[in-house]
């Protein structure tokens, strides 16, 4: 045999060998990448799920402290009326959880976009909901406190009087949330 038939290669062969294996990786990391993506659904549809039911306790929850924190209200409209509802209740137990969660989930690329940007307008509502009843709950131990310090009596005609609009804006805030918590409970439920 000559030098020149042993250094004959079989290109054809090789080409293939190259583009079997070529091809091969491709479809490893398109499986991979598929594997990761559903993954990744997977996780936004249990962060989204969390979010429907935090959204379904809140609205039951806000409803109910809407409900006494109108009849509230109504005894600062009308002193004379006889009610058995005596203190207005701030929801700054709502929770936020799931939806802080949620959004580190990469949510955005899960939701549709209206969708999203109600949820971010419902929490930022909340917030400042719940910003506020921490800041009325403060405001009225302190006034507690200093009537305590100096040995007087509160006069709570006389605190609902200076806090009325202070407590029909907190109840303009749960109605807002009403209806936009009640939106996306709708459209979260599938």
């Amino acid at each position: 045999m000559s030098e020149n038939s042993k250094l004959k290669v079989n290109y054809l062969s090789i080409f293939i060998e190259f583009l079997s294996v070529f091809i091969g990786v491709l479809l490893a990391f398109s499986v991979s990448e598929w594997q990761n993506d559903q993954e990744k659904n997977e996780k936004a549809q249990y962060a989204i799920n969390s979010v429907y039911f935090e959204i379904k306790n809140n609205l039951a929850v806000i409803k109910s402290l809407h409900k006494n924190n109108l009849a509230f209200i109504e005894t600062i409209d009308n002193p004379e009326q006889v009610s058995s509802v005596q203190t207005f209740i701030p929801g700054i137990q709502l929770l936020e959880t799931s939806w802080r969660i949620a959004q580190s989930k990469e949510l955005a690329n899960h939701v549709d976009y209206e969708i999203l940007s109600k949820l971010y307008e419902a929490y930022a509502l909340l917030s400042v909901y719940k910003n506020s009843g921490d800041k009325l709950t403060a405001s009225s131990l302190d006034i507690m406190s200093l009537a305590t310090v100096m040995q007087k009596q509160v006069d709570t005609n006389e605190f609902k009087k200076n806090y009325a609009d202070y407590f029909k804006m907190m109840t303009s805030i749960e109605k807002d949330l009403i209806e936009k918590f009640s939106y996306l409970e709708l459209h979260l439920k599938n």
